[in-house]
This record gives structure tokens, sequence and C-alpha cells, in this order.
């Protein structure tokens, strides 16, 4: 995340810290027996599916017939990905309001705004301030990179 090694647990605690999560709890289950032991459940899972790069995304229908996407994509890769395992033609919808969305995610990077809404990157804190209230919302900042929380 954001260029850190989040296997160092110091750096992975600071990361969840800044993001108002108990670090403690976090890490200690990461390194738990336990959780241990989903990690790998998780890495075998991912080898059985034949994923082998990153990101890899496997979609599987009811009919348990699939696409697997591998690699850094374009939108549309993904969407013909899905109109083939659905085996019908999506449709568009309009995005949510930023306030629907909010109460719904309760924290939303300025990334996500940007590709939700279309915008520039400088056009988000003004998109956002004539979106919600005032007291709507907080603008933080983790690492270098801007988000929204719901107040």
């Amino acid at each position: 995340m954001f260029n850190q090694n989040v296997s160092a647990l110091a750096v992975l605690a600071n990361i969840v810290d800044a993001m108002g999560l108990d670090s403690k709890a976090i890490v200690e289950e990461a390194e738990s027996p336990i959780g241990h032991k989903m990690l790998n459940e998780d890495f075998a899972l991912a080898g059985k599916l034949g994923a082998r790069g990153f990101p890899t995304i496997i979609m599987i229908n009811e009919e348990n017939k699939g696409v697997k996407i591998v690699g850094s994509r374009s939108l549309n890769m993904y969407v013909q990905g899905l109109q083939q395992v659905l085996g019908k033609e999506l449709q568009p919808q309009e995005p949510p309001s930023l306030a629907n969305l909010l109460t719904k995610e309760e924290l939303l990077f300025s990334k996500e705004i940007e590709e939700m809404y279309e915008l520039d990157q400088a056009a988000v804190t003004g998109f956002v301030k004539d979106n919600l209230a005032a007291d709507a919302y907080a603008f933080k900042e983790i690492l270098g990179e801007h988000y929204i929380t719901k107040k």
C-alpha cells in the first residue's frame, strides 16, 4: 500500500492505526496460527483456480463456467468477462449520489470519487463540498492519499 512493505509488522500497524482501526488486534490476528492458516488457504485456492499474476480476477457462473483475467486490464476487459460469464450484455447505471455512496461505504478515497464521478483530481474537493452537507463528512489524509469519512 502506497509503496510500503506491509509485510513488515510495524508498517502494517502504522497503516492500520492511521485508518483508525485497532492495529494491535489486527496484527495479532494476522500473526496468529489461524491467521496463517487462513492465508495459506487463500494461497492454495488461488493456485487451484490458476491465479498466476497480480491481480487475477476469476468470475464463475452458476454452471461453473468462468473467465480468468490476469494483470492490470482496462475496465472494458472486465465488462467483457462479466458479460461472457453472465451470458448477457450489461447496461451501465447512473452512479449513486455522493451522499448515498458515503452512507454505504463510510470512507471514500479521492481516487474512488474521481473514478465514480469521472472527475479530475483537482475537482474532487469542490465536488464533495457541492454534494455533501459540511457536517456530514470529514476530509482526511493517510500516507499522502486524501479521503473522506462519514461523520
